[in-house]
């Protein structure tokens, strides 16, 4: 096992790539490619701890399910949940953890990419209502003295494809069939 795999054990799924800079295109900015491509969207951590949530309900059920006595159930769901608890607290950890860092390295990128006031991007920041990209865009019309639409937002078109979201690792492909389930739940919630 080589190190990076020690110190990432608790993780399922594949962490969200950087774009290598080789890739970039010269004629776009460097922040609004990084922000299409997908490294400042909200930190997948949170979303991701709800397969802990379900995976520790289901190997409950199963111990349930098995023939041996209450004492020898209550110490194997003991021990099972200790290490889904375990892998969800250090989950939402480092969530917050990440979001604190990419909305402040995004912050400082707006500031150096616009060279607008530490002030005024935390104000746009608290007010801006939209993603990344939309943000990146605000500020760029208003660099230029122009107040940006969602008409005129809908109609820029994206530079790169946003690199895919939730892809389990090769040993955890076998709840790849629960993870499908989870995230049509949520999706069906925020319709």
């Amino acid at each position: 096992m080589n190190p990076a795999q020690i110190h990432a054990w608790w993780r399922r799924f594949y962490p969200v790539m950087k774009v290598p800079k080789k890739l970039l295109y010269k004629g776009a900015p460097e922040l609004l490619q990084r922000i299409e491509f997908g490294e400042y969207d909200t930190d997948p951590l949170f979303v991701q701890a709800k397969l802990e949530e379900v995976l520790l309900q289901s190997k409950v059920d199963l111990i349930n399910a098995e023939r041996m006595g209450q004492e020898a159930k209550d110490e194997k769901i003991y021990w099972e949940t200790k290490s889904h608890k375990k892998r969800m607290r250090i989950m939402l950890e480092k969530h917050h953890e990440n979001e604190f860092k990419l909305l402040r390295s995004l912050r400082d990128s707006l500031i150096k990419g616009f060279e607008m006031t530490d002030e005024r991007v935390d104000q746009i920041m608290e007010t801006c209502d939209g993603d990344a990209r939309f943000l990146f865009y605000f500020c760029f019309y208003e660099k230029r003295g122009q107040i940006l639409t969602e008409e005129e937002y809908d109609k820029i078109p994206r530079l790169i494809r946003s690199q895919p979201k939730h892809m389990l690792r090769k040993k955890q492909i076998k709840y790849q069939e629960t993870w499908n389930k989870i995230a049509d739940q949520l999706h069906e919630k925020l319709r």
